[in-house]
């Protein structure tokens, strides 16, 4: 059986100290690629615009499916049943704010 090499340890390198700030401040969240809080709320909102619009699509492909390809309609009524529960955990997380 060979051994295994031996990798010797290298310098040790150290990061000058950063000071820790809360993530709600601006600057700590731009470094992390967060948003302050103050802009967490227009986000969400946008999310759900998003998804409200995917959901007219969803709705027009369920009806235009349902005489084609009852098997494909099934899967599109999945799509809108996790839609609407994505936009409901959203809508909630909004108003507890």
């Amino acid at each position: 059986m060979v051994p295994s090499p031996v990798i010797p340890p290298g310098p040790r390198s150290r990061r000058p100290a950063q000071p820790v700030l809360p993530w709600n401040t601006a600057p700590a969240a731009e470094r992390c690629g967060r948003r302050p809080r103050s802009e967490e709320g227009d986000t969400i909102a946008e999310v759900i615009a998003q998804i409200d619009l995917t959901t007219e699509k969803v709705d027009a492909a369920i009806t235009g499916l349902a005489e084609l390809d009852p098997a494909s309609q099934d899967v599109a009524i999945a799509i809108r049943q996790v839609l609407d529960k994505d936009r409901w955990f959203l809508s909630a997380h909004l108003s507890v704010k």
